[in-house]
């Protein structure tokens, strides 16, 4: 393992506390469970009272942050009495220097040069056992030079909460926190991110009852109710229609727009129509997200070839991959909520399928992504349940359409009763085969307009 990290920093002021907080505490536990938690130190001063220390390498993040937060308020419910909060990182991101002043924390701003100083004069313990143990394999990880970011799995984390767990416990795993999240991209997608699951969104307008137009969403029952609630209205969702491209610099765009009532006219469930062309370099009012540069992220060796950790930029790109179309799950499912939403075009990532060699089974490797309409994307899904049906039954599509057209010759001109009568015949010729799988291959068919079908498609009329 890495002998100067979190853990080397939380031994050496556990052993030698006044030296690198500057007062006198006594060690009252390290890594102790707490409420589910494990905070790093727990001290106490001369007054008794608890001091909570957290440690960070780098700078300071909103995870170990709130995490101290957690902490105190676990701990003051156990022990009735507040404890004080201490921060030791590197450096102090601006953006929190606010949320650290309302809440009294405590913050020790130390380098590495200051660290590696303090621990040679006052703790011979910690550094000596660090050292030792660095080459040692069996004691942790491999050392940071000879670790190496893991590709993000396609659906292993399929959640936006869990695939920037995964980010996150990665960059901190090999320490490139700090580095990927001072590039401008890079930046973007990880505080779009932090800001969706901080709940600050970007839609307020279709989910604010305000801005609909609640007469026009009073309905009665479509459908047969019991005579006591049949007249009773109810409020239907407000239609909307959500697609995502790419623009003429390459960004992508998430927007939405309100879905009319016909092609003729304007009417739709919003007051007005939110401003799709924006003042000067503000964005449209009815963007949703916004990533620069999304079409240079691809998991690509080549494409980084130049740089010397190649493959951590390749496997970091299959993380920023999946956290886009984690976001964009993410809103849709939160939207879909309260709006009868019409997807358009889905922001769809490729997969490659290889042998697992930690598991049985089959793992999926992001291998990039693409933009699609859901009609299209309906008719490619049709186009393999299509093959996917003749393969299992052991049936070309040739003799399905061949016995059909046998069938629909019949005088009786079976109106209905297609995929029933023609699983009848099918099975006179030796096929074993049911009319739900030809339900479903029809259907298919209709909706790929397959050239060897569309004779029939005006049989029944």
């Amino acid at each position: 393992m890495d002998w100067y990290s979190e853990k080397f920093m939380e031994n050496c002021i556990a052993e030698a506390p006044e030296a690198f907080l500057g007062r006198p505490l006594q060690l009252k536990s390290q890594q102790h469970k707490l409420g589910g938690f494990i905070p790093d130190l727990i001290f106490t001063d001369p007054k008794g009272q608890s001091v909570i220390v957290e440690v960070q390498r780098l700078a300071l993040d909103r995870y170990h942050l709130y995490k101290c937060l957690e902490y105190r308020d676990l701990l003051a419910a156990e022990e009735h009495r507040r404890p004080t909060v201490v921060l030791v990182c590197e450096t102090l991101p601006s953006r929190y220097q606010s949320i650290i002043a309302t809440h009294d924390i405590e913050v020790h701003l130390l380098d590495r040069s200051q660290i590696i100083e303090i621990a040679i004069a006052h703790c011979p313990q910690s550094l000596g056992f660090h050292l030792t143990n660095s080459q040692d394999e069996s004691f942790g990880q491999p050392p940071l030079a000879q670790r190496s970011l893991r590709r993000y799995r396609w659906k292993t984390y399929d959640t936006l909460s869990s695939i920037y767990g995964f980010v996150a416990a990665e960059l901190g795993r090999c320490e490139l926190w700090g580095k990927y999240i001072n590039g401008t991209e890079d930046q973007m997608i990880l505080w779009e991110a932090q800001r969706m699951l901080d709940n600050h969104p970007t839609y307020d307008d279709l989910l604010n009852p305000m801005e609909w137009r609640i007469d026009n969403l009073i309905t009665k029952p479509k459908f047969w109710v019991p005579p006591k609630l049949e007249n009773l209205t109810r409020i239907r969702k407000p239609k909307a229609e959500f697609y995502t491209f790419i623009t003429s610099k390459g960004n992508l765009s998430v927007r939405w727009r309100p879905k009319l009532e016909s092609v003729e006219t304007e009417i739709h469930d919003w007051i007005k129509a939110p401003e799709t062309e924006p003042y000067a370099y503000q964005r449209p009012a009815n963007e949703l997200l916004f990533i620069k540069n999304i079409r240079w992220l691809t998991p690509s060796v080549e494409r980084y070839a130049r740089f010397k950790n190649g493959d951590d930029r390749e496997a970091l790109n299959t993380m920023l991959l999946a956290l886009v179309w984690g976001m964009i799950k993410h809103i849709k499912s939160v939207l879909s909520v309260t709006v009868d939403l019409e997807v358009l075009t889905e922001f769809q990532l490729t997969t490659t399928e290889s042998p697992d060699e930690y598991s049985i089974g089959s793992r999926y490797d992001l291998t990039g992504w693409r933009l699609i309409t859901t009609k299209a994307l309906r008719v490619e899904e049709a186009e393999k349940r299509i093959a996917k049906a003749t393969e299992k039954n052991n049936i070309s599509l040739e003799i399905i359409l061949q016995t059909l057209e046998e069938v629909l010759s019949h005088p009786t001109r079976l109106k209905g009763n297609r995929p029933t009568y023609l699983a009848k015949a099918l099975r006179m010729k030796g096929y074993k085969i049911t009319a739900t799988p030809l339900h479903q291959l029809l259907e298919d068919l209709t909706l790929t307009n397959h050239p060897a079908y569309s004779r029939f498609q005006n049989a029944d009329d």
